[in-house]
């Protein structure tokens, strides 16, 4: 009997291709076959890095592209932060009907196709799959805490919780007040609720979009999470309840330590440079894909706090950072810093693959969810700036719940900056992170092995499409 397909759509930001490609890549390991959706200007990257990393998977991992001449009108986006998100959904939902048709041809071509797998941000396509008799899975890409607190949104604004930024000139033992208890989220101050609640008003478009897409995502056949048991078992326990059929916990969803859907020709000279540094003696920055800083002066702060701790680094700074950069500073610091040979400025890195190496002792992030998982799943503990969405809630568990870091603030001194980094590095406060998260990384090195729990979940889910379809 010829294999199931299984349809994979993920948001068009790199953040969310990178799970849900190594997603379809574990569903090829587990005898489906799938059709990989992409826009036009990301199917090459996809491509290459498929090509480089799973060769295995070329003949059951198949790739389509939906043709996005809108988006080639309006240009590559300079957008940072939560804004360029907002974008991406918005250009999707124009090419609504492109990937309805494109979604028949699939349907036509393919003699079983199992579901949909579609990212939590397109909730349009559960329509579109409903109307083709196509099972769905809605895909979020963070972990299960963030999605109870979108979930109890609304029980948060009954509290006057949120929306929080009005809130923000309030006096601070306000801002510092705890929220009401929710089964399954650790006790959190107002100040902590994510990014993505510090809407103006309930009115506020984002945040009733985002309602209304959490409500229809709830409803899918299957809701899939990037996190596992070892690491969140109360959240997901409480998520379960709210999800009307089968939750799918299979995380932590991870690339190989190569695989990297952007490539740079100085990757060969990240390495060579890391290769002549002592074991756990480097710090690696990062800020993603998506976020931004908000000023020069942050950047700044960072760069003198770095030249004064005297903590070898490698820095990404990525051409869109910040708006107001200034070209000489860095010019000046990176001279500075690389005469020195302690400091590697670079507009990218191959990032899980600097993580590994065992140069890397620390890794300042901006606290997205690839990023975190990445840096457990290698050992490397944390000091947290988060710039968006649930990123300063990812931040509390990096250093209040799981303990694998060292708290660290964006609007500290250069001199505060210093303490930080050289704690995390050379302090005992670096040591018991380094532990925990050693520990953290072995619960993820379970789960997903044969007989762990993520990996009983995904051949559960698996079972599940070939029955369903049998039916």
């Amino acid at each position: 009997m010829e294999s199931s397909t299984v349809v994979v759509f993920p948001l068009p930001v790199i953040g969310h291709i990178t799970p849900m490609l190594h997603f379809a890549a574990r569903l090829v390991s587990q005898g489906l076959k799938v059709t990989f959706v992409t826009t036009r200007r990301t199917q090459s990257r996809v491509l290459r890095a498929i090509s480089e990393t799973m060769p295995d998977s070329a003949s059951t991992l198949k790739f389509v592209s939906i043709p996005d001449d809108q988006l080639e009108e309006q240009g590559d986006t300079k957008k940072t932060g939560i804004e360029a998100i907002w974008e991406a959904i918005a250009l999707m939902h124009s090419l609504r009907g492109t990937f309805e048709r494109l979604l028949k041809e699939i349907l036509d071509q393919e003699q079983r196709v199992a579901c949909l797998v579609s990212d939590f941000l397109l909730d349009w396509t559960g329509e579109v799959a409903a109307k083709f008799h196509l099972p769905r899975a809605a895909f979020w890409t963070s972990n299960a805490a963030f999605l109870l607190l979108m979930i109890h949104a609304p029980d948060l604004v009954s509290s006057g919780c949120v929306p929080l930024r009005g809130k923000l000139n309030l006096p601070e033992e306000t801002k510092d007040e705890f929220i009401p208890y929710l089964e399954g989220v650790p006790r959190l101050r107002a100040r902590e609720l994510p990014f993505a609640l510090h809407a103006d008003s309930p009115a506020d478009p984002g945040f009733k979009l985002s309602q209304s897409s959490i409500r229809n995502n709830l409803k899918a056949s299957w809701v899939v999470t990037n996190t596992f048991d070892e690491i969140e078992v109360e959240a997901i326990a409480a998520l379960r309840q709210f999800v009307e059929h089968e939750l799918v916990v299979l995380g932590p969803v991870l690339p190989s330590s190569s695989s990297s859907l952007e490539t740079a020709k100085d990757t060969g000279v990240i390495l060579k440079w890391l290769n002549n540094k002592k074991k756990a003696s480097v710090l690696y920055i990062s800020f993603g894909t998506v976020a931004g800083i908000d000023s020069m002066r942050s950047i700044e702060e960072l760069a003198r706090g770095l030249e004064v701790s005297g903590i070898d680094f490698v820095w990404v700074f990525r051409t869109n950072l910040v708006e107001d950069k200034d070209e000489d500073f860095m010019e000046k610091f990176q001279e500075r810093t690389k005469a020195l040979e302690k400091g590697l400025v670079v507009p990218w890195a191959p990032q899980l693959q600097v993580l590994q190496h065992n140069a890397v002792g620390g890794f300042l992030t901006h606290c997205g969810w690839n990023s975190v998982l990445e840096s457990i799943w290698s050992g490397v503990p944390m000091l947290g700036w988060p710039c968006m969405a649930e990123q300063n809630l990812n931040q509390k568990f990096i250093t209040d719940i799981w303990k694998i870091g060292v708290p660290f603030d964006a609007a500290m001194d250069a001199t505060a900056i210093s303490s930080a980094v050289v704690k995390l590095m050379q302090g005992k406060e670096g040591k018991w992170a380094r532990k925990s998260v050693a520990r953290m990384r072995i619960a993820g090195q379970r789960a997903l092995a044969p007989g762990g729990t993520s990996h009983k979940s995904l051949e559960e889910f698996v079972e599940s499409l070939k029955l369903d379809r049998a039916a």
